[in-house]
């Protein structure tokens, strides 16, 4: 009878062990489950055209979307949604589960690309160079790029008119023009046009900086726009202004930390005066236009040049001995005439890097030049200390 009063404490402890095991699990179970649930995060991104079932701990009572047209919802079940993303852009979506007064919200972010490994809306900053060489006093000097210097890292080269170029890898498909291509990748290729220039070869037209989204558009222009007067049989003689010079437009896609995709698009255009139609007395010129486009893949830091842009100019230059030059038959012997040849070939230097915007407790940047005084700045201060002070400073020889 002992043995089996002390067994049956020993059974009711085995049973409450075997209770409390089971209450463990079953909320642990509880928990996965609520885990499991698809509760609406902050920010979801999605690429368009895919889908996303959402679950919910609850029933759902009722979905709201800010703008159907990028994200829309659908009620599959009393405790599933599914996501559909349309259209880029952004929407807001708002769930209402069974019982409660405050609704679930998310933004869905629709974009081609999404970095798994950068946060969305990546900036990109393109410094851009923008070159004009003298192809005809580098044929004057012999000089030549014909060989092509590849040590992995860079290229650099001309390709014969039409022939085009490509770098596996970087440059898939052939890029020709209409006339030589100067290529590079890497710093080599950015040390022979900076000895270019410094050997007056080359000289500098413009250096902006643009920087976007990444998937965003940015140009640039440097030139100006000439008016043309066109005729309207409401309103008479209108103006309207269109652009000429040297412009970019460039689109940078960040595919990952190590790779973008960088679409480019040169512009080259001038007055050109013989081309041109006089309309009401007035003489409006036409344009010489040079243009070109490409799209290539870029680590952040590497250099891409792209040229081809060629302005061929022949000027007839006469050179005759005052009054005897003049002479028929004689003065033959006391002139001369050439005919000059200008090629100039318009370089452009293209880096992105990916940045990010400054935050504000970082400290100021300081500009350069900013810990030094103007000489206009240092004479207030002298004129201040002598308004403070007995002795006046004096400038000049006398008052």
């Amino acid at each position: 009878m002992r043995d089996q009063s002390q067994g049956a404490p020993m059974c009711v402890k085995g049973l409450w062990k075997r209770a409390g095991a089971r209450l463990v699990l079953w909320f642990s179970l509880s928990l996965a489950i609520v885990a499991q649930a698809d509760t609406l995060k902050d920010t979801m991104r999605v690429a368009p055209g895919d889908q996303k079932v959402l679950n919910f701990p609850e029933a759902v009572a009722k979905v709201a979307t800010s703008d159907p047209t990028v994200a829309a919802l659908t009620v599959t079940g009393s405790e599933e949604l599914l996501l559909t993303a349309k259209a880029e852009g952004s929407a807001v979506i708002s769930v209402w589960l069974r019982g409660k007064a405050k609704p679930l919200r998310s933004t869905v972010v629709v974009a081609t690309t999404l970095g798994s490994s950068l946060p969305f809306g990546t900036q990109v900053q393109t410094d851009i160079r923008v070159l004009e060489v003298s192809r005809s006093e580098l044929n004057q000097l012999g000089m030549s790029y014909s060989n092509v210097f590849n040590d992995g890292q860079s290229a650099v080269g001309i390709a014969p008119p039409g022939t085009g170029f490509q770098v596996p890898g970087v440059v898939p498909a052939p890029l020709s023009s209409d006339g030589f291509n100067l290529f590079g990748f890497g710093p080599n290729s950015v040390l022979a046009i900076n000895a270019l220039e410094a050997g007056g070869f080359a000289y500098t037209l413009a250096e902006p900086s643009l920087t976007s989204l990444s998937g965003q558009s940015a140009s640039f222009l440097s030139g100006g726009e000439f008016p043309v007067p066109i005729r309207s049989d409401n309103t008479g003689v209108q103006i309207e202004f269109k652009e000429f010079g040297i412009g970019l437009s460039l689109t940078p896609t960040v595919i990952d930390a190590g790779q973008i995709i960088l679409k480019v698009a040169p512009e080259v255009s001038e007055l050109d005066f013989s081309a041109g139609v006089e309309t009401g007395g007035v003489a409006v010129p036409g344009l010489r236009v040079r243009r070109a486009e490409t799209t290539v893949s870029l680590a952040p830091g590497e250099t891409f040049i792209i040229s081809g842009l060629v302005s061929r100019n022949t000027i007839n230059n006469s050179d005759r001995l005052p009054g005897i030059g003049n002479i028929p038959l004689l003065g033959a012997f006391f002139r001369s005439s050439r005919i000059e040849k200008s090629d100039k070939e318009l370089v452009m230097v293209v880096t992105p890097h990916l940045v990010t915007p400054q935050q504000s407790t970082e400290p100021p940047v300081t500009l350069p030049g900013a810990g030094y005084h103007s000489s206009s700045t240092g004479w207030l201060d002298m004129a201040t200390e002598s308004r403070r002070g007995s002795q006046p400073i004096r400038h000049g020889l006398s008052w």
